[in-house]
């Protein structure tokens, strides 16, 4: 005896959002588009709400439409598991805000880092600059075309943080061609091989210049 076929008039979408699938392949109960929803990992939706900025907001003194705008959530700051700070670029200045005690605008911390202090050679201007954050073991690292790499320490109990240089060594496993054989031990030092000998080791900078 044939079965009669129905097609099923709803869709739970409790698969949530799929965007690799082809529309003749869609996995059934899911969904390929939502505007304003909060999905969650049962399955259910929330609408999601309108964004205005805050009665406080930090910025508004200090506002410039060409200046680099970015953030970062640094997590476990200084090694502390409860403690994370929200890090913002507002041109040149980096500003930090308690991420653990609700609204951003009311808990900016006292401290900042000016990027025009760390500036690379040459260069005068860093407000369109937009930086790249990492962190680990405690530490948050910047980056950025124009400023040396940065890395951030907090001191929990004194409420700062230290920014330090971060001086890379690059090693050069080519060298130059210099004349001498790998054992020779010149009287005089060439520039060559004075170069061979600062570049394709660990040779202490202040070693005299030929």
């Amino acid at each position: 005896m044939g079965q009669s076929k129905a097609n099923k008039a709803y869709r739970t979408f409790v698969k949530g959002l799929i965007t690799e699938a082809s529309y003749l392949t869609y996995p059934e109960d899911s969904s390929f588009d939502e505007l304003n929803t909060v999905l969650s990992r049962k399955g259910n939706r929330t609408r999601r709400f309108g964004i205005n900025y805050n009665l406080n907001n930090f910025f508004a003194r200090s506002y410039v439409n060409t200046d680099a705008k970015t953030e970062y959530l640094w997590n476990a700051v200084a090694s502390q598991a409860s403690l994370a700070f929200l890090v913002v670029q507002n041109g040149s200045t980096i500003n930090f805000f308690n991420r653990s005690m609700g609204a951003f605008a009311a808990n900016v911390k006292p401290f900042s880092i000016d990027l025009n202090l760390y500036t690379r050679p040459g260069v005068s201007n860093v407000r369109t600059m937009q930086c790249k954050f990492t962190s680990g073991k405690g530490y948050l690292f910047i980056v950025g075309p124009d400023i040396e790499p940065l890395v951030i320490a907090y001191n929990r109990d004194a409420d700062t943080i230290t920014t330090t240089k971060i001086a890379i060594l690059a090693r050069d496993f080519e060298g130059v061609q210099d004349g001498l054989q790998n054992a020779e031990e010149p009287s005089t030092l060439s520039s060559a091989h004075f170069y061979n000998l600062l570049n394709q080791g660990w040779v202490s900078t202040t070693t005299s210049s030929a």
